[in-house]
């Protein structure tokens, strides 16, 4: 016997591309029962002055939780394969036992090492003022109360062999 004919058809397609806006905005409102009204607004932009640099701003509210937070990346600093990295955010927690107020910095560098490999070294510095409220004397707090400045020097490594970054069916991170 015969294979059987195949027809095929041909439709004109007609697709139009157009590139979005490299800036959006994020907002949030919300209720929960340990926070009570909470609300968050955030900026992206994701070529900030140009050369694909990516800057964010953000800003939470909460009944426990003040803050503003802001992050900036350059990508191919010193070569094309390191990322520098900035960061910086203040913060009020009002928690029933304690008050604190908190300012961060960091600056690191990332970049792949070999196949799927990839590191990070960063540099930290925190402010931190921390009252414990005179109404829970009984409770014991993980952190020490006053004034605390901490540096941190971070290095870290990654490995990642994901099949699909979006959709994993095998590999690690």
């Amino acid at each position: 016997s015969e294979p059987a004919a195949t027809l095929e058809l041909v439709w004109p397609i007609s697709v139009r591309v157009t590139e979005r806006p490299p800036h959006s905005v994020d907002v949030g409102v919300g209720y929960g029962t340990d926070e009570s009204f909470r609300a968050s607004l955030g900026w992206h932009h994701n070529n900030f002055l140009g050369d694909a640099r990516k800057f964010r701003a953000s800003a939470l509210y909460s009944g426990i939780l003040q803050g503003l937070e802001t992050e900036f990346r350059q990508p191919y600093f010193i070569d094309p394969k390191t990322t520098f990295v900035a960061e910086a955010s203040l913060r009020r927690e009002d928690e029933p036992a304690y008050l604190a107020y908190r300012a961060l910095a960091k600056v690191g560098l990332s970049r792949p090492i070999s196949g799927p490999w990839a590191g990070r070294l960063s540099y930290e510095i925190s402010h931190n003022d921390v009252t414990q409220d005179e109404g829970s004397p009984d409770v014991i707090l993980e952190e020490q109360t006053g004034v605390t400045r901490v540096c941190t020097v971070e290095f870290g490594v990654r490995r990642e062999t994901l099949d699909n970054i979006l959709n994993p069916s095998k590999g690690t991170w």
